[in-house]
């Protein structure tokens, strides 16, 4: 007969860090970034399925099938794009389930308990200024639709795109904050009723659009003039927003069920094959914009992009409000979890003794409120969100990296909330991750131009190089900048460690002894028990 496993011994307590029961040193750590204990997992196979298809919708998910390739190919370009980020959350949402760890804490592992400040800064930006650019989108078209009461074909004209968008936004960016407040618990009861909602508002608009175009128009008979530098952009459009929400995919997956007795009997390989719930849900939603654009071409001779003024043009007011309510549903699906409730987490991993949820979210919510309408008056919004974002695609590279090749899934849970001696070993910073994102920065949107025009210029301007890196430059930037830093992070980590044991073993006077390593984040004894309680607040 086997003989039970010894109890596990929990790891020494770091110099700085509490006793009594509080889980690692305060100055890194709260109620909300500690990791979930396996009892307050409730997400269910359903609840993430919903959340991996929220995580599919976008401005540009809607617009990338209207693309200069075609719709066809257009609708492919989404697919593939979607099924490629599904397969990149397997490795990055592996850790946030074993040990119920969010985004502050996994990218701490790679980047350190002080470098991994940077990351969760981007993450913060990118949420914020997110949240204000969309809301000002859609506040400016709502606040023109409802304001203008007039012929719909001038919708887009007039000062309401400047001026209106913080009276229109600012209701999205509440109703936002008021579901994040709740947590996950509410959080992922918002998500169902609002994608379901959004899945029959938008079917009601497409039969709305074929009855008021009678057919749809001559859309969807154009050929599409396909050139790589189109596909490379398009592919881009759809990734960048992807890749933020796959970068903090662990602040909600840490709650996701973490045994087989929780699972209620549900195979391992369904999970794994959850995070493909995206490409149905962004292929749906781009063929609805084909259809919508086209029926606006056919009636209207114009099309812009967006489902407000697009069903606008073919069915008058009442179109465009039945829009609103589309975009309405779209926003509470996606927007709460993915840009209030990640970047209120990461504004605790900035302040950990400081902030807690609540203000973080606060400061978020006033950040995007205070974002919109300069967006909205500036229009700098789309550049300033898409420069942002590459930049994230150089983290998700960095975090591919450190979870496949460096650490291999496993992770040392007491030196992710202390200072201590592995993650991080000079002053807090890890410079693996830092000089990757450095690296992979260097095919940034905004540098990649640079560099197109010298290559240019080197090439005697080449139709084919102009096609590869100046067309397809945000593509390039995209893809490219999350491939070189992965492979710099894993040439540079390895060495970085083995260089600091040598160290280590010279100056033999230091501390000895290694940090008990937890296989479950059922035996952590620490717990969030605040974000998935049965009831709201």
């Amino acid at each position: 007969m086997p003989m039970p496993s010894p109890p596990h011994k929990s790891a020494p307590v770091k110099p700085g860090a509490k006793s009594s029961g509080d889980f690692g040193d305060p100055r890194l750590t709260n109620v909300e970034l500690r990791p979930v204990a396996s009892d307050q997992r409730r997400l269910t196979l359903t609840d993430v399925a919903v959340l991996w298809g929220a995580a599919a919708i976008g401005p540009t998910t809607y617009a990338a099938a209207s693309l200069q390739v075609g719709w066809r190919t257009g609708l492919v370009i989404v697919c593939c794009t979607s099924v490629l980020v599904a397969i990149l959350t397997q490795p990055l949402g592996r850790t946030a389930v074993r040990y119920g760890l969010g985004f502050v804490a996994v990218s701490r592992a790679a980047f350190g308990v002080q470098g991994a400040r940077l990351p969760i800064v981007l993450r913060l930006l990118a949420g914020v200024a997110g949240v204000a650019f969309v809301s000002a989108e859609l506040g400016g078209w709502t606040a023109r639709l409802v304001i203008a009461a007039l012929p719909i074909a001038g919708i887009g004209d007039g000062p309401w795109g400047r001026y209106g968008a913080w009276v229109g936004g600012a209701p999205y960016v509440v109703l936002a904050w008021w579901v994040a407040k709740g947590g996950m618990a509410r959080v992922r009861r918002v998500s169902r009723v609002a994608l379901t909602a959004a899945v029959l508002i938008a079917f009601a608009l497409v039969v709305w659009a074929g009855i008021a175009s009678r057919g749809f128009g001559d859309g969807l008979s154009r050929p599409g003039a396909f050139s790589w530098g189109e596909v490379w952009r398009g592919a881009a459009l759809v990734a960048l927003p992807l890749f933020a929400n796959l970068a903090s995919c662990s602040d909600w997956l840490r709650f996701r069920v973490a045994n087989d007795a929780q699972r209620g009997g549900c195979r391992p390989w369904l999970w794994r094959l959850v995070p493909l719930c995206m490409a149905p849900v962004a292929v749906g939603l781009a063929f609805v914009g084909v259809l919508l654009m086209s029926s606006a071409r056919a009636v209207g001779d114009t099309a812009r992009a967006s489902p407000i003024p697009d069903a606008a043009s073919f069915g008058g007011v009442g179109a465009g409000g039945v829009a609103v309510l589309l975009c309405l549903a779209l926003w509470l699906a996606a927007a709460p979890l993915f840009g209030l409730y990640s970047s209120a987490l990461a504004v605790c991993g900035l302040w950990p003794r400081r902030v807690g949820f609540g203000r973080g979210l606060s400061v978020c919510l006033a950040g995007a409120v205070v974002l919109a309408p300069l967006f909205a008056a500036t229009g700098v919004g789309g550049r300033v969100v898409v420069a942002l974002l590459a930049a994230i695609a150089a983290v998700v590279g960095v975090l591919l990296a450190d979870e496949l090749v460096v650490r291999r899934g496993r992770v040392l849970l007491d030196e992710l909330f202390t200072f201590g001696r592995h993650y991080g070993p000079w002053l807090g910073v890890s410079g693996g991750g830092l000089v990757a994102v450095a690296v992979g920065g260097v095919l940034h949107p905004e540098v990649v131009p640079l560099v197109q025009r010298g290559l240019t210029a080197a090439a005697n301007q080449s139709p084919a190089l102009r096609y590869l890196v100046g067309e397809g430059a945000l593509g390039l930037g995209c893809f490219g900048s999350l491939a070189v830093a992965a492979v710099v992070y894993v040439a540079w980590a390895p060495a970085e460690r083995k260089a600091i044991a040598a160290c280590k073993r010279y100056w033999a006077g230091r501390r000895q002894g290694s940090p008990a390593r937890l296989e479950s984040s059922a035996t952590t004894d620490v717990t969030n028990p605040h974000w998935m309680a049965d009831k709201d607040d």
